[in-house]
């Protein structure tokens, strides 16, 4: 008898460790989905920059730039509770899975883009790493790719003679920012600038000034911008960064808007951020296009974790290249290891088409 109950005891404190488990999951589930619409919908003034409006904004960046690492905790999870016969948790956390992962799964599926073309303008964006001392890896990129324009981040004056030596003959025409630690930056063109290179946009009050172009393709004028935003490695960076992505937003939109707007805009660099982050909405909403959104295939991720185990983690996509105007993306990849902790990318470009 006694045996009987103290086996009865043991099941019951087994069931209730089990509802337990099962009740903290669904709790977990139910703050999962509420992340999940914080960071989509979460919105501020970038001139909001007290300590609460900054740190919020920093969790909806997190939550939207590393949605598909959480959507492979959770489809494995789901797997896990599935074994355990919990079918209405499975479901739920089945469908975490799939808002999650979904996006990564279409970027798969073949996209539609005009055909590529020997006429096509072609840029390559890089972010060198300030600490990279090695330009090789660069120039032998610029080789295989033949780009009509190079927009470099993080450029160090030390490979002003290299790039020169290496590349001039093929790239005459060169904008320099040598700036110090991240600040600097430059763009190689094949063919003559139109007017002498500008920096924008006015009221830029941060030492990455973006360096802005002019060229002519196609018989048309091509505006080519090389950004680079402040990684959000601080509170105040953060807070900079949604100052700075509001400024260029606001600015393109205006460029886009004046008569003498050129045919084409393109906005190539490190931007810190992805592409459909709420960090990045006033670009968007000022009409510029992102060539991989449109037209790239796969997850296209250029920054990542560089440390021993942490390499095989999945990478994030900070590197992008906007256009906007009489322009249709054609064609857009990820370079190699340059030995920056940034991976180049590239976009191939139709001028005089919408």
């Amino acid at each position: 008898m006694e045996t009987s109950n103290t086996r009865r005891r043991q099941e019951t404190r087994r069931a209730r460790l089990v509802r337990l488990f099962e009740w903290s999951v669904w709790a977990g589930v139910g703050a999962f989905f509420v992340a999940l619409a914080f960071g989509a919908l979460y919105r501020t003034d970038p001139a909001a920059s007290g300590p609460i409006e900054t740190r919020l904004v920093f969790l909806a960046l997190l939550i939207q730039s590393f949605a598909f690492h959480a959507g492979i905790g959770v489809a494995l999870a789901c797997v896990g509770v599935v074994a355990l016969r919990r079918r209405r948790l499975g479901a739920a956390l089945g469908l975490g899975a799939a808002l999650l992962l979904g996006p990564a799964a279409a970027s798969h599926l073949p996209s539609r883009r005009p055909g590529a073309s020997d006429d096509d303008l072609v840029v390559l964006s890089a972010n060198v790493l300030y600490t990279n001392e090695d330009p090789s890896g660069l120039i032998a990129l610029v080789r295989e790719l033949e780009p009509d324009v190079v927009v470099i981040q993080e450029y160090r004056a030390s490979w002003s003679d290299a790039l020169a030596r290496e590349l001039g003959g093929a790239y005459p025409h060169m904008v320099e920012l040598p700036g110090g630690g991240a600040q600097g930056a430059a763009v190689l063109s094949d063919r003559p600038f139109l007017e002498r290179p500008r920096f924008a946009p006015e009221g830029w009050s941060w030492g990455n000034p973006m360096p802005l172009v002019t060229i002519e393709h196609a018989g048309k004028r091509v505006e080519i911008g090389c950004v680079h935003l402040w990684a959000p490695l601080s509170w105040e960076a953060v807070a900079q960064q949604r100052r700075q992505a509001a400024m260029v937003g606001a600015w393109a939109a205006g460029r886009l808007a004046r008569e003498d707007a050129p045919a084409a805009l393109i906005l190539a660099g490190d931007f810190n951020a992805p592409y459909r982050t709420n960090h990045l909405r006033e670009l968007r909403a000022a009409g510029l296009r992102e060539a991989h959104d449109e037209v790239g295939v796969g997850r296209g991720a250029t920054w990542g974790p560089r440390r021993a185990a942490l390499s095989w983690a999945p990478g994030i996509r900070l590197d992008h290249v906007m256009y906007a105007g009489e322009i249709a993306c054609t064609g857009t990849g990820v370079g190699p290891d340059i030995g920056s902790d940034h991976r180049p990318v590239w976009g191939r470009f139709r001028i005089g088409s919408d």
